[in-house]
């Protein structure tokens, strides 16, 4: 029996949206992503060179988020603050001596 050790290459970043979705922790989520790849037959005792391991996963997490918030900055642009004069409910607090007074 020999053990091939290689280092596995491919971009995972369905695992991490999801993982991010989720709310999944990186351990959490090399566990379970390691066991498809064992029931699916990926990873085998000869051949466990496609073994998902919790640094991957939170490198893939990081690139994902990073990518995610540089194309947020881009989509994002505000033109103008509109204000329409109205006058509403909004909760003032004013001190009136020492001690502070609620109003509307």
């Amino acid at each position: 029996m020999s053990i091939i050790s290689g280092q596995m290459r491919k971009s995972l970043p369905n695992l991490a949206r999801e993982c991010d979705r989720w709310g999944l922790s990186d351990r959490g989520a090399a566990t379970v992503s390691s066991a498809l790849l064992q029931d699916l037959g990926v990873l085998t005792k000869d051949d466990n060179s496609s073994v998902i391991d919790y640094s991957k996963v939170r490198r893939e997490r990081q690139k994902l988020r990073k990518q995610n918030q540089s194309n947020d900055k881009k989509d994002f642009m505000l033109k103008s603050i509109n204000i329409d004069g109205r006058k509403d409910l909004t909760r003032k607090t004013s001190l009136k001596g020492s001690s502070p007074r609620k109003r509307y």
